[in-house]
């Protein structure tokens, strides 16, 4: 799997990583790092991990990875997700349904 973007932001706030490359990636940040990392394993439909002061379910996460040569999108808001890949577009409630 190849980190492509991760996004994760509201109508108020944003924040896009799209700089990751193939190979070993370093997050170098004042803050953020672990909210980013959180944010990749919250989106494939971990329980969220946030810290308290983080308001995890008012944002909206985004996740493009790379596996086997096709491009998949996830975007996750609540317990509602979105995936695409291919050309084929899924909205499911819940990660069983994923």
């Amino acid at each position: 799997m190849i980190i492509r973007k991760v996004a994760v932001g509201n109508s108020e706030e944003a924040f896009i990583e799209d700089t990751f490359s193939e190979g070993l990636n370093i997050l170098l940040s004042n803050k953020g790092k672990t909210i980013i990392i959180q944010s990749m394993l919250y989106a494939l439909g971990n329980k969220p991990i946030f810290p308290d002061s983080f308001n995890y379910k008012d944002f909206v996460y985004y996740l493009e990875f790379e596996h086997n040569s096709e491009i998949y999108i996830i975007v996750r808001s609540g317990d509602e997700y979105v995936l695409k890949y291919s050309d084929k577009l899924g909205i499911f409630e819940g990660m069983s349904e994923l």
